[in-house]
């Protein structure tokens, strides 16, 4: 029973990495295909697969997990509550963003308790 367990979480997991594997090149792809000759792109496209929240996302794109604010601000109108992202949502992902950078960083370390959101 618990070799089955392993070989099930296993494949998870396996399917997760592939999910995101084949994401992050279709917007690459976008990306590269939307931007005409010689423009600089300020935003790039991420679309979120099973497993993915703010945190790991951030990581990944801003190598600082703490960033995660600067994701949740440019898409407030896809993300109701930042602790609750769903799969096949499109997310904006800013490029420049030295200048909010330090609000962004500062406002994930005081946010509090993690709880579901509930606009109070």
């Amino acid at each position: 029973m618990l070799k089955s367990v392993s070989a099930d979480n296993d494949t998870i997991q396996k399917e997760i990495a592939e999910g995101k594997a084949a994401s992050m090149k279709s917007a690459e792809k976008e990306s590269t295909a939307a931007a005409p000759a010689g423009a600089v792109e300020d935003i790039m496209k991420y679309k979120v697969v099973k497993g993915d929240n703010l945190w790991n996302i951030s990581k990944a794109k801003y190598l600082n997990p703490f960033m995660w604010p600067l994701i949740y601000w440019a898409n407030k109108e896809q993300i109701k509550d930042p602790d609750l992202i769903f799969p096949g949502q499109e997310f904006k992902i800013r490029k420049d963003v030295d200048a909010d950078k330090s609000k962004a960083i500062d406002y994930s370390k005081h946010r509090g308790p993690w709880s579901l959101f509930d606009g109070k």
